[in-house]
C-alpha cells in the first residue's frame, strides 16, 4: 500500500473513532451510521488491519485479522457475525477533552515524522499551535497531558 493511500486510510480511521470539527459550523461531526462515508471509513480500517495482520505472525495475526473482520468485509471465507457500533459515550457535545486529543494525536504524529529527533517536540508544539491558532502555553498543555504519555507508551486514555 502506498503512503499515500495509507494516510486517505488513517484519515477515514481517525474520523470514524474520534469525530471532527465541521470548518463551516465549528461543530464536531460524527458519520451518519450506514452513511457510505461510514461504510468507506470500516473498510479502510479493515484493510489496515488485515494489512498489519500479515505483517504478524502467531496469535497476533489472527487477533488482527479477526477484529478486522469486525470493521468490514475482510474475507469472502470468514465473517463475523458481530459488529462494531459507534455512538456517543455521553449525552452532548464531545468537549474540549476530544479535540485536546486530535491536537496531540496531530503533535505526536508530526514528531514521529520529523527526521530531526532534537526539537522534533518543541516544533511539532510551537506548529500546531500556529496551525490552530492557539497559545503556544495551551498548546504545550496539551503536549503535557496527552502527546508525551502517547510517546511514553502510556496514555491517560485508550485511544
Amino acid at each position: 500500500m502506498e503512503d499515500e493511500e495509507r494516510k486517505k486510510y488513517e484519515n477515514l480511521i481517525e474520523r470514524l473513532v474520534f469525530g471532527w470539527i465541521d470548518d463551516k459550523t465549528g461543530k464536531y461531526r460524527y458519520f451518519k451510521p450506514r452513511s457510505s462515508e461510514e461504510r468507506a471509513a470500516r473498510n479502510a480500517a479493515a484493510r489496515l488491519l488485515t494489512d498489519l495482520a500479515h505483517s504478524q505472525e502467531g496469535n497476533t495475526a489472527v487477533w488482527l485479522y479477526w477484529l478486522a473482520t469486525l470493521f468490514g468485509p475482510a474475507s469472502r471465507s470468514f465473517r463475523s457475525s458481530r459488529d462494531i457500533t459507534f455512538k456517543q459515550r455521553r449525552e452532548g457535545n464531545p468537549g474540549m477533552g476530544a479535540l485536546d486529543q486530535r491536537i496531540a494525536r496531530e503533535m505526536v504524529r508530526l514528531v514521529l515524522e520529523d527526521p530531526k529527533h532534537r526539537g522534533a517536540i518543541s516544533r511539532a508544539v510551537k506548529a500546531v499551535a500556529k496551525r490552530r491558532n492557539i497559545e503556544e502555553r495551551e498548546s504545550w498543555r496539551i503536549w503535557s497531558q496527552h502527546g508525551r504519555p502517547v510517546l511514553q507508551g502510556k496514555p491517560r486514555r485508550l485511544y
